[in-house]
């Protein structure tokens, strides 16, 4: 194909047109460069293959190439039509998918749209998936995480197996490395060492399999169990899962335990004791109590300090003062006297049980207001005052401390009295006096004097230095309280009401001899109301019955954590307040209880009878923001699968904003191969 250009015009003419039709010439070139504009025929024959990429095509082919391409697409979809033939075969590829639906949607009417397939709500027999996830407990090796992902083997039996995943689990104060694994190929054994040809390390650095529990030998069955009863493991490890598969019946030689009096002073942890009857392995424990009470129980053993004096002579006591006046001289006598005093015996009835020293006691009823001197002991008081407020405490009297809020009633009152004493001073810290060889008794308040340097000054506390040593006070000495020296613990005691992990034995021949104690309360020689003591006076019976339900062999479900070879476990199920022992065996990897991961084959309001029309597995349903008939013929000639049954479902837009000029009722038809919307 020849292109004229506008610029060669001229030299295309004889000279003869260049000299005398010079206006004809430009008047052909003029043409020329009107054909060679935007749009005109040269134009558009110049750029005629550039038209071949819809980026640059001319609005005018767009036509044509929907033709080729979209034929059947309506000419005012809501997409670029542009973009929508560059992109029109990721449509086609993903023909009858939910993302082929979505994008057709997009492209038409720029909707969202919601895909359903009542096929997947199918009731079907032996549909679901189960998943019982494998694993290894292996030893510590700095290569664990980067195993994961990668191929197995065991150096031994050859076993291989992909790594999916690794884990720390912590249990019973152990911290146990775990490989889940997939695609198993032979048995991965206790001992065994794990190796991998992607990650590369030494026999030293390699991990070794510490073995999961599959399997118990049986040493002890229990009673009363059925095939099929799940059953708790418990041991050095934690998780553990089985289930009975076997058991036999009338088993002789195992006890029966029957709780006639559950006593009183128990908790759950007291001492059980199984004692002759010829057979062995026979046990239980205390499974709850009831009518339960605190009590504060003394931990020391008072014969530790039988040989300490309560008092020393030669220590002396220490005398600390207040509003000293002079200075006292070492080795001088003081004088001590005190004002008028009576010791009160009393008990608290309401308010702090602690009253404080130098506190005021007041009644104003009875016009008494006097002063706490000291407390001895919680029954017992020194108070001060002047002679009739002293005069007006008799028994009977209620006194409130005005510092501490404690009430107190007075039981009897001793004798006023004035306190005279005598000592030698043998050292002085500061305001205070170590005083040795004293005649008579000094109080707190009593007024001090030296009679060599004539120094005062009034006794505010006095610290003996006799230490007795008592754990719950170290420095405890002849004027601390018993109560506040010795050590105590809190518990909790109550009557049994029932009997847990009961293991009925084997081989007896007799009724054994049975012991439930509690010695820290035996200790206190409590009495029950029939004479016996408590913490000892729980009675339990036996029986040698016929066993029914004796378990022979546990298959294990799940192989938990942890466990130790050759260890005794426990097995218990919580209708059963028997229990089941045996050794544990740890050969192979372990194993979790599994679970089915669908729920195709179970009955519930969720999975749905087929019915052959809506709910089969060739129909799909389209939830739309417009009805079925505005987009069915559109769907199934464009994208959807051939042989399925189309359903819709109008899909409100929770989102839509409120307008001004809403459209009461719309029409929607197809004209021509283009949808039109108009209002009615």
């Amino acid at each position: 194909m020849v292109t004229l250009s506008s610029q060669f015009i001229p030299g295309d003419f004889p000279l003869r047109f260049q000299l005398e039709g010079f206006n004809f010439v430009a008047f052909i070139q003029a043409y020329y460069e009107w054909l060679e504009q935007t749009g005109n025929p040269v134009y558009l024959q110049n750029n005629l293959t550039n038209y071949t990429n819809i980026n640059d095509t001319l609005d005018q082919f767009l036509n044509y190439f929907q033709y080729e391409i979209m034929n059947s697409f309506p000419n005012n979809m809501a997409a670029n039509p542009r973009l929508a033939m560059k992109h029109i075969i990721d449509l086609y590829r993903a023909k009858g998918t939910p993302r082929g639906f979505a994008l057709f949607f997009r492209i038409l009417f720029n909707e969202d749209i919601s895909l359903y397939l009542p096929g997947t709500d199918i009731f079907k027999l032996s549909d679901n998936q189960w998943s019982q996830p494998q694993y290894i407990e292996v030893s510590d090796s700095p290569f664990l995480s980067d195993l994961v992902g990668q191929t197995i083997y065991t150096a031994y039996s050859q076993a291989t197996a992909l790594v999916e995943s690794f884990n720390i689990i912590r249990t019973n104060n152990k911290v146990i490395n775990v490989l889940y694994l997939s695609n198993i190929n032979g048995d991965f054994f206790y001992n065994d060492t794990i190796f991998s040809n992607d990650v590369q390390y030494s026999i030293s650095q390699a991990p070794q399999i510490i073995g999961s529990l599959s399997g118990v030998s049986i040493n002890s069955g229990g009673q009363n169990f059925n095939l099929g009863d799940l059953v708790s493991i418990s041991g050095s490890g934690s998780g553990g899962v089985g289930r009975v598969s076997s058991i036999t019946q009338s088993t002789t030689g195992q006890l029966l335990f029957n709780l006639d009096s559950g006593g009183f002073g128990y908790t759950l942890t007291s001492n059980v004791q199984i004692i002759g009857g010829g057979g062995y392995g026979a046990a239980f424990s205390i499974g709850s109590i009831s009518n339960t009470q605190v009590l504060n129980i003394s931990t020391d053993i008072v014969n530790n300090y039988v040989t300490i004096p309560l008092e020393i002579g030669t220590s002396g006591f220490n005398l600390v003062l207040n509003n000293v006046s002079g200075t006292f001289s070492s080795g001088e006598i003081i004088n001590a006297y005190s004002t008028n005093s009576v010791s009160l015996d009393f008990k608290y009835i309401g308010g702090n049980n602690s009253l404080i020293s130098f506190e005021t006691l007041s009644n104003t009823a009875q016009g008494i207001s006097v002063e706490v001197i000291n407390v001895d002991n919680p029954s017992y008081l020194r108070v001060k005052g002047t002679d009739a407020n002293l005069a007006a405490i008799v028994a009977n009297t209620i006194l409130y401390g005005t510092t501490s809020l404690a009430t107190i009633y007075i039981n009897s009152i001793l004798f006023k009295e004035q306190n005279s004493a005598n000592g030698k001073i043998n050292s002085i810290n500061g305001s205070t006096l170590t005083i040795l060889g004293a005649n008579d008794y000094i109080i707190p308040t009593s007024n001090v004097r030296g009679l060599t340097s004539g120094a005062t000054g009034v006794v505010q506390q006095i610290i003996r230095n006799t230490n007795w040593g008592f754990p719950g006070n170290t420095v405890s000495n002849l004027d601390s309280p018993i109560n506040a020296v010795l050590s105590y613990n809190t518990s909790v005691v109550g009557s049994i009401s029932s009997l847990a992990n009961v293991s009925p034995g084997a081989f007896y021949t007799s009724p054994p001899q049975i012991l439930i104690t509690n010695p820290s309360i035996i200790a206190l020689d409590i009495l029950d109301s029939g004479g016996g003591l408590w913490g000892n006076d729980a009675v339990v019976s036996t029986e040698n019955p016929f066993a029914n339900g004796v378990a022979t062999t546990v298959q294990i479900l799940s192989s938990g954590f942890g466990f130790e070879p050759g260890e005794l476990l426990s097995m218990t199920n919580a209708n059963n307040p028997s229990i089941i022992t045996g050794f544990a065996i740890l050969n192979d990897n372990g194993e979790e209880q599994g679970n089915f991961t669908t729920n195709r084959s179970f009955l519930s309001d969720q999975m749905k009878l087929q019915d052959s029309y809506y709910y089969q597995n060739y129909s799909y349903e389209i939830a739309a923001q417009r009805t079925l008939n505005t987009y069915q013929d559109l769907v199934e000639n464009l994208c959807g699968p051939v042989g399925y049954l189309l359903f819709g479902k109008y899909w409100v837009n929770e989102n839509l904003s409120c307008v001004t000029n809403l459209v009461l009722e719309t029409e929607v038809q197809m004209v021509n191969n283009t949808i039109i919307i108009s209002e009615l």
